[in-house]
């Protein structure tokens, strides 16, 4: 799953999958856009009712604000970002309370509300562009509607992404050895007492010292490793390696606590695993000096796999200080004004007032997202009212070119727009230095190289959008003609619009280097052309997979064409051609590469040879060739991306470089740890088992939450059969379910949700209102997949097929026909069928709106 927060080890960031982000992101502001509303609606209502009753007041807003939230913190869940649905967690959580206090729902609290919501969409975005932010920064909205929840706990670490593991580290080297005795309980009590309140850096350092000599006086290694890394935070706060805010000092009171839980005499040692991570992440936030001045420090973040963590200022609010629709409207804004501009430079006099009003308004928003941006926007406004005002289809070229570099740049910067950015200033201020001496006659100057690199990244982008749209085009015409020949394979000439596409299709993915999709492509041609040459037996190409392997890739090349829209670089990686099945996949991480086994053998080898250092037989195995074979190692590791390994070996080497055999074999225990064991293909097989039953998990979670929202889209219709926005919603329910079923392997139910996407993609192109035969139809269907859905989870789908829902799709798109699903658990769930329709089926009336008409999922 998704995880693009990770302290400890720093992401590469084209080998994090963001398809599933990209896909929920839309709902995700649509959610958080509608509980906003709803609050507000609620505050408004309230402020209404102030001198009447509150209790009036219906908080039925507050309810469906509450239920967006948790649809939302869902969301977020299933594609493992869980920090910023612990966010999300708190906003519901004061969303509840105002629910059950209506009288604590104010302005100011909704304003929270909201602010959480802005940073939340910013932070998303960022993590969409790939962005370096870390989840650490929506504290100060995470702490603001705590508060309003009136949590018990508020605290960074509750938004810091690191796992709880079970590591240890060794007490340290020549500590005294101390017992939590009540006489050293009392030394410890006055010097937290004068850490606290004088910020003595003295009484930390004695701190760090006591609690180095209680880890090396402590029998259980739990104990023994809580204790060290107390010493490592005492010690950053002896040196000021972290802020003298509550968080740091609570901490301190706490291990005080702790202390008096561990000196009870008769009671098992128990550790605070909350306390010990919070810790961590003190230590996570604190830069050591060096090993002799913060032996602790260095040592714990060594253990913990800290060392490339950097310290976060979780109290600056650098998220949500402006409404992203604001962001947005501004970024269309500079878009109809880059246009009208291109249009008016090159003689279209008429655009004059047109183009004045337009960068009028990119004004008004550059001043509202970025104040210190205020000269460009009053220059770039003077700049085109001069140039409006001059004569008809006259305009010096450096102004024309001016104008549209700072447009363009603008273009460029608010498609990643960071408001700290000092970057982003400083090029305004040049921008409106450049702008300013044009209007003053001066002659253009050359463009810096930042503004090169702007025209080339912005043509870029434009490049790539264009051919993925070119993509998506051809691959609609090829799957349309292939399901046409699937539904009636005697007739094959729609097949060559599919052979024309799919050669396009492969010109353009060889351009792109999508080497893996080219193979694809070029094996689909080649079975519709040998159909095309031969005569089709359905039933044997049925069994023989023809027909589902065309389906299965036609759904991966659908999945990397979207993804090359947001993330190109990874679309390279993550699929692979099967050549032996014909197939496109997705590798989603589960394979070992042949170097994983060399490096096996490799640390095994040097393993050996570290050994017999230790043990004094060195021979003519000498500390140097050790440290090549390491940098050797870490180089194929790194080629073979796997930085955990690299970096272990890295730590190894250095060490047999400072003459340190033992530390050099603590290291190779680390790498030992993180290079597959030799029975490699066992565990691999087990993990990509253990990753199928998640994902399947997943995807029963997903398909439920779309069969209730293809439900309501049906009641929608029901009442207004001609909104091509339900209709819309209802395909892309029938479109998701094809796609998530598919990658799990479940085919047939692909086949099923295949057969009525297409279906209502035939009814959209007709651009007409929707026929209750069809919602009829549309109904039975979503409820025989929500029974499907629980069959899976029971392990008994064995009777479940795709024929009903194809000749059901079928018989409406070639007759107007409504044929009732004939599935196992299906039911009889129908309603008045078309008056020309009535001959020809008999249809049963339901009331949908009776609870027992239809068993919703929960």
């Amino acid at each position: 799953m998704l995880d693009t927060t990770t302290d400890s080890l720093p992401m590469d960031a084209p080998l994090a999958d963001l398809g599933p982000l990209a896909w929920v992101f839309d709902e995700l502001r649509k959610s958080l856009d509608g509980a906003n509303k709803a609050v507000k609606r609620f505050v408004r209502e309230s402020e209404q009712s102030r001198h009447n009753d509150l209790e009036a007041v219906d908080p039925g807003s507050l309810r469906l604000a509450r239920q967006q939230l948790h649809q939302a913190v869902g969301a977020l869940e299933m594609v493992g970002l869980v920090p910023p649905a612990q966010v999300l967690r708190g906003m519901e959580a004061a969303v509840q309370r105002f629910v059950q206090r209506p009288q604590t729902c104010t302005e100011a609290a909704a304003a929270k509300v909201e602010r959480a919501g802005f940073a939340l969409i910013e932070y998303l975005q960022a993590v969409l562009n790939n962005k370096p932010v870390q989840p650490m920064a929506l504290f100060p909205q995470y702490r603001d509607v705590q508060e309003l929840a009136a949590a018990e706990r508020v605290h960074p670490a509750d938004l810091w992404p690191f796992e709880r593991q079970a590591n240890s580290v060794t007490p340290p080297e020549g500590a005294k050895a101390l017992q939590p005795d009540p006489q050293l309980r009392s030394m410890f009590d006055r010097l937290v007492l004068l850490m606290i309140k004088t910020h003595s850096h003295a009484a930390a350092q004695q701190l760090a010292r006591l609690s180095a000599g209680l880890s090396a006086g402590a029998a259980v290694p739990r104990v023994s490793t809580f204790w060290r890394v107390a010493a490592a935070y005492f010690e950053a706060v002896a040196h000021d390696l972290l802020p003298a805010d509550v968080y740091v000092k609570r901490a301190a009171s706490r291990i005080l606590l702790q202390f008096a839980g561990l000196a009870q005499a008769g009671k098992p040692a128990e550790v605070s695993e909350t306390l010990l991570r919070d810790l961590l992440f003190f230590c996570a936030q604190a830069l050591p000096l060096d090993d002799v001045k913060t032996p602790h420090l260095s040592a714990v973040r060594q253990a913990f796999g800290l060392t490339d963590a950097l310290p976060v200022d979780y109290a600056f609010a650098s998220l949500g200080r402006f409404d992203p629709s604001v962001l947005a409207q501004a970024r269309k804004r500079i878009g109809a004004a880059k246009e009208s501009w291109a249009l008016f430079s090159g003689g279209d006099a008429n655009r004059a007032r047109q183009v004045v009003d337009q960068y009028g308004l990119i004004g008004d928003s550059l001043l509202k997202l970025h104040p210190a941006s205020t000269a460009l926007a009053q220059v770039m406004v003077k700049a085109v009212d001069q140039a409006a005002r001059g004569q008809a289809g006259v305009m010096r070229p450096e102004l024309s070119m001016e104008v549209a570099t700072t447009t363009l740049y603008l273009e460029a910067a608010f498609e990643d727009f960071d408001p700290s950015d000092e970057e982003f200033t400083e090029r305004t201020q040049a921008l409106a230095v450049r702008l300013e001496n044009v209007l003053g006659g001066a002659p253009a100057e050359p463009l810096e190289a930042w503004m090169e690199q702007l025209y080339r990244r912005v043509s870029d982008r434009q490049t790539m959008g264009s051919v993925v749209g070119e993509l998506k085009l051809s691959l609609g015409e090829a799957e349309k003609s292939l399901d046409q020949f699937f539904r009636m394979p005697r007739e094959k000439a729609c097949l060559h619009v599919a052979v024309s596409q799919l050669a396009q299709m492969r010109g353009v993915l060889s351009v792109l280097g999508l080497d893996q999709a080219v193979q694809a492509v070029s094996r689909m041609r080649t079975v519709v052309e040998q159909i095309l040459d031969t005569e089709v037996d359905e039933v044997m190409a049925r069994e023989a997979g023809t027909f589902q392997q065309l389906g299965d890739n036609l759904s991966a090349l659908s999945f990397l064409v979207d993804m090359l829209n947001y993330q190109p670089a990874l679309a390279k990686k993550l699929f692979v051609f099967d050549e032996e099945t014909g197939e496109l996949r997705p590798v989603m991480g589960r394979t070992v590469s042949p170097a994983s086994s060399a490096m096996t053998d490799e640390v095994q080898a040097i393993s050996v040879g570290v050994q017999r250092v230790v043990e004094g037989a060195q021979g003519d195995v000498s500390l140097a060739d050790l440290s090549q074979q390491l940098d050797t190692l870490a180089d194929q590791a790194q080629l073979a991306e796997q930085p955990g390994v690299a970096r272990a070996a890295r730590e190894a080497a250095q060490a047999v470089v400072n003459h340190d055999a033992q530390a050099g074999a603590q290291a190779l225990v680390g790498l030992s740890q993180v290079v597959m064991p030799a029975s490699a293909p066992e565990v691999v097989q087990q993990a990509q088992d253990n990753d199928d039953e998640d994902l399947l998990d997943i995807f029963l979670e997903e398909a439920r939450e779309v069969v209730v929202n293809g439900l309501d889209a049906v009641h929608q219709l029901q009442a207004h059969p001609g909104e091509l926005e339900q209709l819309t919603t209802l395909r892309r329910a029938f479109h998701t379910l094809k796609g998530s079923s598919r990658m799990v392997g479940l085919a047939e139910f692909g086949e099923a949700a295949w057969a009525m996407e297409q279906l209502f993609n035939a009814v959209l192109a007709e651009q007409r209102a929707a026929a209750t035969g069809l919602l009829t139809l549309a109904h039975d269907a979503m409820g025989a997949f929500n029974r499907w859905v629980d069959a899976i989870e029971a392990r008994a789908d064995h009777e479940w097929n795709a024929q009903a829902f194809v000749r059901s799709a079928q018989a409406w798109r070639d007759q107007t026909l409504y044929l009732p699903l004939d599935v196992a658990g299906a039911g009889a769930l129908t309603v008045p069928a078309e008056p020309e329709q009535e001959a020809a089926q008999a249809v049963t009336v339901v009331d949908w709106d009776q609870p027992d008409a239809f068993d919703e999922p929960p």
